[in-house]
């Protein structure tokens, strides 16, 4: 499932890069698309404002199916300043931004190794499981199912 979660992840913030180039955030002293991992990332201290956090909760297989189904729940973090003048506007702004970044809602999976991008066979898909919702500490939250068939040697 890991390649379906890294896939996802990249997905996400490359389509964010092209839709809206200014939505970013420093992490490390780098620049770059406002999409974060939680998992990946150091212990933040700080929840940071603008940004996308993706945090992989439940996960699951059908085995039902011709090759195992592999199904991950992500939920979509994200919130603005509590008390800045246009909050209602940027939270628009980002859920707009993620309604896009979501579309299409399927991509070739790929296996990002120490030697390099791999596109394998299958695609990964997804869809939001229920209507986006702001949670009692302030966060807008989507909740994700990302789904994926297993192939030989995925990891």
């Amino acid at each position: 499932m890991q390649n379906a979660k890294d896939t996802f992840y990249l997905a996400l913030r490359d389509r964010l890069a092209t839709r809206n180039p200014a939505r970013t955030c420093i992490v490390r002293g780098q620049t770059r698309p406002a999409v974060l991992v939680e998992e990946n990332e150091l212990s933040i201290v700080e929840i940071p404002e603008g940004v996308y956090r993706l945090r992989w909760t439940k996960r699951s297989t059908d085995p039902q199916q011709p090759m195992p189904l592999d199904i991950a729940l992500c939920e979509i973090r994200y919130r603005t300043a509590p008390y800045e003048l246009d909050r209602g506007r940027e939270i628009d702004a980002m859920d707009l931004d993620l309604d896009a970044i979501l579309q299409p809602r399927s991509i070739a999976k790929r296996s990002f190794s120490t030697t390099g991008v791999v596109t394998l066979e299958t695609n990964i898909f997804w869809q939001e499981t229920e209507a986006r919702t702001t949670t009692k500490d302030g966060d807008r939250l989507a909740v994700v199912a990302v789904s994926a068939y297993r192939e030989e040697g995925d990891l």
